[in-house]
């Protein structure tokens, strides 16, 4: 054929086909060989000998050259690209410029081939890996007891926490959990921000120019940029509406945004959106709330309160009341300084019992681990016996073998108080009496400071968290927490014991421990919907507030008088005009 050479012929489909039909011939030897290449031909096509003699309706009954791709087919193939690109070895470093100035094409070359597509250089971050848990093991963990995700699962979410990693400044990365949604699922990592890879990062990219760069251009923008300006400012005006929230929010890095949060859904596990640091607002409004998430980041929260915020936001606030709920350990594995006042003891006076509440913390006590006692001291021994001794004896069967690591929430939203504003100084008004001589103003007293106020201690038992109650059970009360022990072949030593929250449905620690070593290795995850148990009863949403009166009335100032009769209208008329004549007849009288 004019036009066509012969390396388009045989990359054509047509020269595919027959291809596999003759080979397909030449590998069985049918007797008739030149009849079979009609059969042979139709099963590769459409998988039978024989073609179609009716086809379906609605269906073209022609052979197509290829099946059609299974559903997951798409979803297989990215996840094998991800694979490649999250588990390559990482890339060698640099070597070094020489003070003679050889090489120096070859490093052109190499920093020409690591930059991107903007001439920006690459950001590797290969050379310095961060601490990633891994799902796996953890998920195996908690499938011996019924719980956790599929081992397909947990490698895919391995592979899209290891490509986190990488691509952003993080010194660790744990899997947080999944919460379901109408549409997608969230899956959530939780991580610590390292902060010598972002000043790296920070260097590498320049962003201290570009910040120059644009204080210099909206201070010489031009006039035609002006209502861009505006509309900008008024929109984000527009998103400021509401209630302006009273508590100051914690800096990141601090109480509950000591963590940071990123986010993928189960649409792409490997596309990861960073979370926005939690709002004492968006701590108290979500109380108030009962909404389901639906798996999109930029939706609406609909509801009373109002929520300022959007799904990602709501999404924050759900995972920080979690992890304060739910974040426990085994009993003595962490030690703290100041969680308890110090009391003065009496001399040859009992000792007594640790309080179950506690003023709320200023600062969060400090979170150590334990460590490891003298084998001489006995004393020391006795007072993490069940850490020495590996839990040995089932102690994380019970509520009193487990204790909080994360603190309490207060009702403000916060884990901390909030420090009071430093009252301004008022001086005294000079005013002049009638003798002439200046008064000082005396200064109002401050109102009394408010009651602090009580939580449970940092590191407490979980066995003081509050019982549940539902209508109509059999028990008036059920414990928040409850245990199970996963099957152990006879004669091992190592025991996991999976301990579950009932007030937050999804939310379960396992811990792996060994006869005689110390200690127990335990790891949290959540899987539900993000709500907190109703105990049975039904959502009301809260009424809104009572309306303010406009106007205060005085008394008797608007009260209603009945109207006057006709008689009583007639009673003070004034009297009847008199007729013109006599008006005249009176004038000449006067003359």
């Amino acid at each position: 054929m004019a036009g066509v050479d012969e390396h388009q012929i045989r990359q054509s489909a047509l020269w595919g086909h027959m291809t596999q039909v003759l080979a397909q011939v030449i590998r069985e030897r049918p007797a008739n060989a030149m009849d079979a290449l009609s059969a042979a031909s139709n099963h590769l096509l459409s998988g039978s000998a024989v073609p179609p003699t009716k086809g379906k309706m609605y269906v073209d009954p022609r052979p197509t050259a290829r099946a059609e791709a299974p559903i997951d087919s798409f979803t297989s193939t990215r996840w094998a690209a991800n694979t490649n690109t999250a588990l390559a070895p990482p890339r060698p470093p640099r070597r070094p410029r020489r003070a003679d100035g050889e090489n120096d094409e070859e490093e052109e070359d190499d920093a020409s081939a690591n930059a991107g597509l903007d001439g920006q250089p690459r950001i590797d971050l290969a050379d310095h890996p961060g601490t990633l848990s891994d799902v796996v093991m953890e998920q195996q963990y908690f499938n011996m007891v019924g719980l956790g995700l599929p081992r397909v699962e947990a490698y895919r979410l391995l592979v899209g926490l290891r490509q986190l990693i990488r691509s952003e400044p993080l010194s660790s990365v744990r899997f947080w959990g999944v919460v379901t949604g109408s549409s997608y699922d969230y899956y959530v990592a939780e991580c610590q921000v390292d902060a010598e890879r972002m000043q790296e990062n920070a260097e590498m990219n320049g962003e201290g120019d570009e910040e120059g760069g644009m204080e210099e251009e909206e201070e010489h923008a031009p006039v035609s940029k002006i209502a861009d300006v505006l509309c900008t400012v008024a929109r984000g005006r527009l998103a400021r509406r509401g209630p302006r929230p009273s508590t100051p929010a914690e800096e990141a890095g601090t109480g509950l945004n000591a963590m940071c949060y990123y986010a993928s859904t189960s649409a792409d596990p490997t596309t990861w959106t960073r979370l926005p640091d939690v709002s004492p607002h968006h701590i108290t409004v979500a109380r108030a709330l009962r909404c389901r998430f639906s798996g999109n980041f930029d939706a609406a929260v609909h509801g009373h309160p109002r929520f300022m915020g959007s799904e990602k936001h709501y999404l924050r606030a759900q995972i920080a009341r979690i992890t304060s709920a739910c974040r426990i350990a085994p009993v003595q594995t962490f030690t703290t300084e100041g969680a308890v006042p110090d009391a003065e003891e009496e001399e040859g006076a009992p000792a007594h019992p640790p309080p179950t509440a506690v003023p709320a913390y200023s600062v969060v006590p400090p979170l150590l681990p334990q460590e490891m006692p003298d084998e001489e001291d006995t004393d020391a021994i006795a007072a993490v016996q069940a850490w020495f001794t590996g839990y040995s004896k089932e102690e994380l069967m019970q509520t009193k073998g487990w204790s909080h690591i994360a603190p309490s929430v207060l009702s403000c939203g916060r884990v901390t108080t909030a420090l009071a504003e430093e009252e301004e100084e008022q001086e005294p008004a000079d005013g002049e009496g009638e003798n002439g001589q200046g008064d000082g103003a005396s200064a109002s007293e401050p109102p009394p400071p408010p009651e602090p106020e009580m939580v449970a201690p940092f590191l407490c038992d979980i066995s003081l968290d509050a019982p549940l109650s539902y209508s109509g059970h059999s028990r008036a009360h059920l414990a928040a927490w409850t245990f199970r022990k996963a099957y152990e072949v006879e004669g091992s030593q190592t025991s996991v014991y999976v301990a579950k929250s009932l007030r937050w449905p999804g939310a379960a620690t396992y811990a792996v421990t060994t006869t005689g070593r110390p200690g127990a290795s335990y790891q949290m995850m959540y899987y539900g919907t993000g709500l907190k148990d109703m105990q049975g009863a039904y959502y009301a949403p809260p009424l809104p507030a009572p309306c303010c009166h406009e106007y205060v009335e005085a008394p008797g100032e608007f009260d209603g008088q009945w109207d006057c009769t006709i008689d009583e209208e007639l009673r003070y008329a004034p009297p009847p005009p008199r007729p013109e004549a006599e008006e005249e007849e009176d004038e000449e009288e006067d003359v």
